[in-house]
């Protein structure tokens, strides 16, 4: 919660951090200007995002937002500033900064505003989000959203990345065995319904009206959890590939 002084009055300065209330020690804050220029960064941000609180003063917040972000932020302010009206949840919203050494951050992050002299100012508290939760949460939803695709697919679906061609038998065997884990990344899926006509049911089964079978899900996929430091996937040229084709007197070779 970000709060004007408690006689109304406002507060010294933007540059002296009195105008935010609630924040804890570890919490970092920043507030912008109209033009998302950062005039005040408390110390605790320093923790979150990697940057000296003094070397963000009079940058364009943007400087912390990722790029596929950014534009994103600087329209939505454009269209507050306009309306008034607020397109996101200002009490919490979970949103990716970006780090000072390069990499993005997960957030929590909370809004408020305020006016000193006339001026409108935005001022946002962070705090971490568990990198872990994050992956969990969306892992759940892929999951689910596979499960559903299983539950009215015959025997079973691999899932790539798109480097990968799923009409490409050889690139599939390859995310199959350079990707994927049997012990972590197969899931059977039961009670899949099916047809009379289906081979796998038995005898037993069938007469019994029990025309259910089961699915797999195959995660042949980059693990997910770090994804960024999987090796890169090489690729011959043609003419390297023309070269073992004509060394080893094959047909073809993919």
């Amino acid at each position: 919660m970000v709060t004007e002084d408690d006689d109304g009055d406002g507060v010294d300065s933007v540059e002296s951090g009195d105008h935010f209330r609630g924040a804890s020690v570890s919490d970092g804050v920043l507030t912008i200007d109209r033009e998302s220029t950062i005039r005040y960064a408390n110390p605790a941000i320093e923790a979150h995002l990697g940057y000296d609180p003094a070397d963000l003063v009079g940058e364009p917040l943007t400087t912390v937002i990722p790029a596929d972000l950014a534009r994103r932020h600087v329209a939505g302010l454009d269209a507050y500033l306009d309306t008034g009206e607020r397109t996101v949840d200002w009490e919490y919203l979970e949103l990716r900064a970006e780090h000072a050494d390069g990499h993005t951050v997960p957030l929590a992050v909370s809004f408020g505003e305020f006016s000193l002299d006339g001026e409108q100012f935005f001022t946002g508290v962070v705090r971490g989000v568990s990198e872990r939760s994050d992956l969990e949460v969306e892992r759940r939803r892929q999951q689910m959203l596979l499960e559903r695709i299983v539950e009215t697919t015959p025997v079973g679906v691999i899932v790539v990345d798109e480097d990968i061609d799923p009409s490409n038998t050889q690139e599939v065997l390859f995310a199959l065995t350079s990707r994927c884990d049997p012990a972590e990344d197969i899931d059977v899926v039961r009670g899949v319904p099916s047809m009379e006509l289906d081979a796998r049911i038995t005898p037993e089964n069938k007469r019994d009206g029990d025309l259910t079978t089961s699915s797999m899900l195959v995660d042949a996929c980059k693990p997910y959890h770090w994804r960024d430091e999987y090796p890169p996937t090489n690729k011959l040229t043609e003419e390297h590939r023309l070269e073992v084709v004509e060394e080893w007197n094959l047909d073809d070779w993919p």
